[in-house]
């Protein structure tokens, strides 16, 4: 028969390990994230971002968690009213997952960004590889700095749809949408329908000026 010292002393051991482990791995997370700086409203184009990592691991590791959250919502709704407390720790994990859903595409968006804009002046922007919520809030960013510096004309670039999944654009009917709600006089460049023109002017001009720049 085993002696019950050595198995509590193997099992005390085993616990070390597991936490020293968990600790590394915990470490290694913040350390990679550490240099991560978020672009604001006031300088969106100003900050240097340094982070180790690749755009599409943060998308991928974003979607991860995103896939976890939705699973365990849906094991907390299957549970039955007396296994309550569960429910509520299931949910409460799956809040932890969202967040770092949320974090990782932060991240992720970030960097693409500062990518695609690296030597755009105030006056472009490049809104490639961005989800639409990203991109529609960039575009916000953006239309209040150009007011600020009294720039007379935004140019949005939303491509045309070659990089998605179906080939169907989604940024430019969304960003035409948002500008267009929020009164902005924007419509698609003449000779380029992957950019939208965006009129910062006085309203008189506004008219006047996109009829001749996009016909």
């Amino acid at each position: 028969m085993p002696d019950p010292l050595l198995i509590i002393g193997i099992g005390v051991v085993a616990a070390m390990v597991l936490l020293i482990t968990l600790t590394a791995i915990l470490y290694s997370c913040c350390l990679r994230d550490k240099n991560y700086v978020p672009l604001d409203d006031a300088a969106a184009d100003d900050v240097i971002i340094i982070v180790n990592e690749d755009p599409a691991i943060l998308r991928e590791r974003a979607r991860n968690a995103g896939q976890f959250k939705e699973q365990l919502r849906e094991q907390a709704d299957a549970l039955p009213r007396r296994k309550s407390s569960l429910a509520r720790k299931l949910r409460k994990n799956a809040e932890m997952y969202e967040q770092e859903q949320v974090r990782l595409n932060k991240i992720a968006s970030d960097l693409i960004y500062q990518s695609a804009n690296h030597g755009n002046g105030p006056e472009v922007i490049d809104l490639h590889y961005l989800y639409v919520r990203e991109a529609i809030e960039r575009t916000e960013i953006a239309i209040r700095r150009a007011r600020k510096l009294r720039i007379r004309e935004l140019r949005i670039i939303v491509g045309r749809g070659n990089n998605s999944r179906d080939f169907q654009a989604k940024l430019r009917p969304a960003v035409l949408k948002w500008l267009r709600r929020n009164g902005y006089p924007s419509a698609l460049h003449r000779n380029n329908n992957g950019m939208v023109i965006v009129d910062l002017r006085g309203a008189w001009l506004r008219y006047v000026y996109m009829l001749l720049m996009c016909g």
